[in-house]
């Protein structure tokens, strides 16, 4: 976001997910033109601190500057060099399924993104166990390309929706246990 006060937050923003995103990133970049169109759902500021309704965006801009300010110092105690870093986003905090949660979290908070009852916040819990076990399933899934087309499609018949694909991820986790393969 902007930080010169004389542009507007959204004056100039620079957008993209902090992390390498699997699941739905199409879903996650409409939110961030939420985020565009109504800066003041980014830095909502609680009535009690403003003693006023409304958006401040001068008081934002200030508390904005104060918490990159807490993160980098924050950061710099555990170890990092910030002036190597920048201003790179959840360092050393979430893996990008957390990012992920937290940011549509953030947006149902607001009122942006309409909350479910499906027992998780965004992220599928076979996304989330995909990613997890993205190495072995890369490993897995070399050995079975090893073993020819025919086994390759044999594996792949059927799998057209998204609960066959997580079906999939399964059966290959448990074939590559059974064959040591991990």
């Amino acid at each position: 976001m902007s930080l010169s006060p004389l542009h507007p937050l959204n004056a100039l923003l620079f957008i993209g997910p902090p992390f390498p995103i699997a699941s739905a990133p199409s879903g996650v970049a409409q939110t961030y033109s939420r985020v565009i169109q109504s800066p003041d759902l980014t830095w909502s500021i609680p009535l009690h601190i403003t003693g006023q309704k409304g958006w401040n965006e001068t008081l934002a801009r200030e508390l904005f500057l104060e918490n990159l300010t807490t993160f980098e110092h924050r950061l710099a105690d555990e170890g990092y060099d910030v002036y190597h870093l920048g201003h790179r986003m959840n360092v050393g905090l979430h893996t990008d399924v957390e990012y992920q949660d937290s940011l549509i979290a953030y947006l149902q908070s607001q009122g942006l993104v309409a909350p479910h009852d499906r027992g998780y916040i965004f992220v599928e819990p076979w996304g989330v166990r995909g990613r997890r076990k993205s190495p072995e399933l890369q490993r897995i899934w070399k050995e079975i390309e090893s073993r020819g087309e025919y086994e390759v499609k044999r594996w792949l018949s059927g799998v057209e929706t998204e609960e066959e694909c997580a079906d999939l991820i399964d059966r290959l986790l448990e074939w590559g246990q059974e064959n040591g393969i991990q």
